[in-house]
């Protein structure tokens, strides 16, 4: 037997071996990813509450998602939070869209003072249900930010004893599953493992 047809099996075992080892790589590497989409985006399951909080931002898919809740009778009340700038952060055009999918304006209260983050939302949120005798609410937000919005409304509930229960909207692109194959997934998870972050470190804002 001749040495090249020794090195051959040896070479084509070498090779079997780095291929089964980018595989297991591949694979690996998937499911730490989606297992940080899952930790981002696991929601909570939504009990019979006083409110329903919509925070701003995002797309119809919390609008939607609000009026879901809603009609099938999880709360009476919606709170939506005042921001400035874009149209999709405006309470007042929220509030026309959800009179457009089926939520009274009777049943809508607004928080006071302009909120510009998380923090702002749940600081606003708890003020106004504390003036109104309120102890439980659902939020709805985008899926990838359920897990920073549950850390922030639990911490600023805490203190006076409410439930919180995060939701993510149902419908939205953000996948656990899929959401490494999108630029604009990674850009969103890469930022709110960032805020979270920001957050445990004591920087409320964001």
């Amino acid at each position: 037997m001749t040495n090249q047809n020794i090195q051959e099996p040896v070479r084509h075992s070498c090779l079997g071996r780095v291929g089964k080892t980018f595989i297991i790589s591949i694979v690996v590497g998937y499911l730490i990813l989606v297992a940080v989409g899952m930790a981002l985006s696991m929601p909570d399951i939504p009990r019979k509450s006083d409110a329903l909080v919509l925070l701003s931002g995002g797309d119809q898919t919390r609008e939607q998602e609000i009026t879901r809740l809603y009609k099938k009778g999880y709360a009476e009340k919606v709170i939506l939070t005042r921001t400035s700038g874009s149209t999709r952060g405006n309470h007042i055009y929220t509030l026309q869209d959800l009179a457009k999918i089926g939520v009274p304006a009777e049943a809508i209260l607004f928080t006071s003072g302009q909120s510009d983050s998380t923090y702002d939302e749940a600081r606003h949120t708890v003020e106004l249900m504390d003036a109104l005798n309120m102890g439980a609410a659902i939020v709805v937000t985008d899926p990838y930010h359920v897990f920073r919005a549950r850390m922030i409304f639990k911490g600023e509930f805490r203190e006076s004893r409410k439930a919180v229960w995060v939701r993510g909207a149902r419908g939205h692109w953000y996948n656990p599953f899929t959401w490494m194959l999108k630029i604009q997934g990674w850009e969103v998870t890469v930022k709110e493992l960032g805020k979270i972050g920001a957050y445990l470190l004591g920087f409320k804002g964001g």
